[in-house]
């Protein structure tokens, strides 16, 4: 048998849907949950481990497609899949048949998910179920109503990629929205751009990026709103003193990494409490020097990673602009964070859902609470999906920045309903980090915030919300 990795660059496609064709590297836009329903749903999970992949046949024109391997059609069985940042999916590990061995592994590959394909249904049965399904992302459950005599009005939506994710709007239209519909999609883009180039990581010409690159001592002059925001962090690192702090990016870096010189370099092995220290000295909230708008490098090393408060903040702009806009009963969703205005179609309340956390499921397949939104937003933060194993000893993608290692609690996830969005991103990635109590103490003595823990023990859960939580089932 032979091994075929499928890398970043590389297109796979899933068959049962039309147009599901991934770039590995990037986001999937839609995934199959069971074709036959005519179901899909936004997904950062792309395939699973004992899949059956196609290999070799020509899926779709294009540049680059030349080089399909192997030379005749095969198939193997997804082995092994590893995820980068924000569970983009980095290599597919497929195990050939004997014959089927290829030496090509740096071409433009293609590949298909055996699903079967969905049986043929009448025309009235596709646009029935085309209106009932369900937007998932996330965990989070966008509860649809639907078109009728005398019933409630259509929502108008308007959707996107930024920040390595998606973004979703929904709107209950009202006299001239759908006039408005376009100018707002130009404006919106505009804010999410700028986002863009002042606080992702993932761009080498932000703002935050050059800092990050920046020697000791240097400065950069950063944008009023990275000022906000950075500002903001800081708030946050005091009142959660230290559980919440955007510096920790050394550290996270480290243990994403793992050690560096260890045997086996295929083989994720956690690092030494030797390299932990050494990363921990660059980490800190109190080290990071503004003077003014001018942040400077405090420290050789020093890095800075909003993206724990960043789509919160994204979520908020775009509510600002929607509802300066005239725009009355609307949600705004980032990646899963979401805020609200006004009601829903049906004159409600806004139902969003929390995943039930499950190692394994995809986003949206389990709800385990859905809870009331009414002018508030809305922010969920887990570690049962994303983390690393090294001798059958699980290790959580969140990083406690108190100690610069990897959390270990029973706290699956927790979800913050607060004023706005970036404050609720901020306290939902601390309360994963703080003592249950402690989180729930801190919680009960802030004005308009409430939380809502999902606690693992013994492979049963079990739920502790703060005395407000807006839980609607």
């Amino acid at each position: 048998m032979a091994d075929l990795n499928i890398k970043k660059g590389h297109n796979i496609r899933i068959s049962g849907v039309p147009s599901d064709e991934v770039q590995i590297g990037l986001k999937p836009k839609t995934v199959a949950i069971h074709p036959t329903d005519f179901r899909t749903l936004r997904s950062k999970i792309l395939v699973k481990e004992g899949d059956t992949i196609k290999i070799g046949s020509p899926l779709f024109q294009g540049k680059s497609q030349s080089n399909i391997f192997p030379p005749s059609p095969g198939s193997g069985i997804v082995t092994s899949i590893q995820f980068g940042p924000r569970r983009v999916v980095e290599k597919i590990i497929i195990e050939l048949s004997e014959t089927e061995e290829s030496d090509c592994h740096d071409s433009f590959h293609t590949a298909e998910i055996l699903y079967p394909k969905p049986a043929r249904m009448k025309t009235a049965e596709i646009m029935r179920a085309k209106l009932e399904k369900a937007r998932h992302l996330l965990g989070f459950l966008f509860l649809a109503w639907f078109l009728g005599c005398g019933q409630q009005k259509q929502y108008l939506e308007i959707y996107g990629e930024t920040m390595g994710t998606t973004y979703f709007i929904r709107m209950v239209p009202d006299s001239d929205l759908s006039i408005k519909r376009e100018m707002l999609k130009v404006g919106i883009d505009s804010i999410l751009s700028a986002v863009d180039r002042q606080m992702s990581t993932y761009r080498l010409d932000s703002e935050i990026s050059i800092f990050n690159s920046l020697n000791k001592n240097e400065a950069i002059h950063i944008s009023d709103e990275f000022l906000i925001v950075l500002k903001r962090a800081i708030y946050w690192g005091e009142i959660t003193k230290g559980a919440f702090d955007v510096s920790v990016l050394p550290s996270i870096l480290l243990w994403r990494k793992g050690k560096p010189d260890r045997e086996y370099p295929d083989q994720w092995e956690p690092p030494t409490d030797y390299e932990v220290v050494v990363e921990m000295v660059k980490v800190g909230y109190n080290k990071i020097h503004l003077t003014g708008s001018n942040l400077i490098k405090a420290h050789a090393g020093q890095m800075i990673d909003l993206n724990a408060i960043a789509k919160g903040w994204g979520v908020d702009q775009l509510f600002e602009y929607i509802r300066n806009d005239g725009v009355k009963n609307f949600m705004v969703e980032i990646g899963g964070e979401v805020r609200t205005l006004g009601k829903n179609n049906k004159g409600q309340s806004w139902k969003i859902g929390i995943d039930r956390p499950i190692v394994g499921t995809m986003p949206g397949e389990n709800i385990y609470s859905v809870v009331s939104v009414l002018n508030q937003a809305m922010a969920t933060s887990g570690n049962y999906r994303n983390f690393k194993e090294y001798d059958n000893v699980p290790y959580s993608h969140i990083i406690n920045p108190r100690t610069g290692r990897p959390t270990q609690s029973n706290i699956a996830s927790v979800t913050v309903v607060a004023p706005s969005c970036m404050d609720a991103d901020a306290l939902a990635t601390a309360l994963n980090v703080m003592e249950v109590e402690e989180g729930l103490e801190l919680v009960e003595s802030l004005d308009g915030f409430e939380a809502f823990w999902i606690i693992k023990e013994n492979e049963e859960l079990r739920s502790v919300p703060s005395s407000g939580m807006p839980i609607a089932n």
